[in-house]
């Protein structure tokens, strides 16, 4: 008698699920098996550690008063740089309300500006000097290194925005 040449679906015997998973499972690690023994040397590994080792690592943020005294100045010295840095954070608080409202609206999305805000300064001052100033702006036109905010401000870029 001539037999089918398909199988009857009578007389296969159902594969737990776990075994059907187990399969596949090394199915897929025997196919990428040599793929990854060929790329592995090349691999860039330092994310992955950092991953792992940004849990240990804390922010050194400062105080404004360890930042007023970080070149262990005399205390006489650090009324007049609080009163320096008042009088600059109050100047440039009304200079570019336009710019810096804009800013605040486009900060979570563009990268470059959490980049520059976040080295603008040496990182343990980045808190203090976050707190006081808004120094985004928003070019609208330029002439050199001349640079005119949307307030119309004009200023000189001397290091490429940081």
């Amino acid at each position: 008698m001539f037999e089918p040449l398909f199988l009857d679906a009578q007389r296969l015997l159902p594969l737990p699920a776990w075994l059907a998973l187990a399969i596949v499972v090394i199915y897929r690690l025997v196919h990428s098996l040599p793929r990854w023994w060929v790329t592995w040397s090349a691999r860039a590994w330092t994310p992955n550690v950092a991953r792992l080792l940004a849990p240990l690592i804390h922010s050194r943020n400062t105080t404004e008063l360890r930042f007023l005294s970080a070149d262990s100045a005399p205390s006489t010295f650090i009324a007049p740089r609080r009163a320096a840095l008042d009088s600059l954070r109050k100047q440039l608080a009304g200079r570019a309300e336009r710019s810096h409202a804009w800013a605040e609206k486009i900060h979570g999305s563009l990268s470059d500006l959490r980049f520059t805000d976040a080295s603008r300064v040496p990182f343990p001052f980045a808190a203090v000097m976050r707190e006081g100033f808004n120094l985004a702006s928003v070019v609208t036109a330029s002439r050199g290194s001349r640079l005119c905010d949307l307030d119309g401000n004009w200023s000189l870029d001397v290091s490429g925005s940081y």
